[in-house]
């Protein structure tokens, strides 16, 4: 294992060879995969995502492998609650826009609970 700061530095390790390969989000990595620059040996979810369609998921060959990764949105704590409430609701309507949830899922986004 060799800890980096970061995607952009792994990614960068990976791509000149100086490492053997690194496991990161689809949305970091899917455009150097699309590109050529890297190859996608599997995705880390229950099954094949559609971005990818012929790159198995590792749940394949190892039943029930999944890795997800959680994203949140946070403020100091603090922050006084009509502040809290007003961010909540506004981040909420700007991502259940139809455009903006289509743009999520293009970069490898999905959404198990909303």
């Amino acid at each position: 294992m060799v800890p980096f700061r970061g995607s952009a530095p792994a990614l960068n390790e990976l791509i000149a060879g100086n490492v053997e390969l690194t496991i990161d989000n689809m949305s970091t990595v899917r455009p150097q995969v699309k590109q050529g620059t890297l190859r996608a040996l599997g995705v880390a979810s229950l099954t094949r995502t559609p971005l990818v369609p012929d790159v198995p998921a590792i749940a394949e060959t190892v039943p029930g492998f999944e890795v997800t990764s959680w994203v949140g949105v946070v403020a100091p704590a603090g922050t006084p609650p009509a502040i809290v409430a007003k961010i909540s609701k506004d981040f909420a309507d700007a991502v259940n826009q139809p455009g903006i949830l289509k743009r999520l899922e293009e970069f490898g986004a999905t959404f198990g609970h909303r």
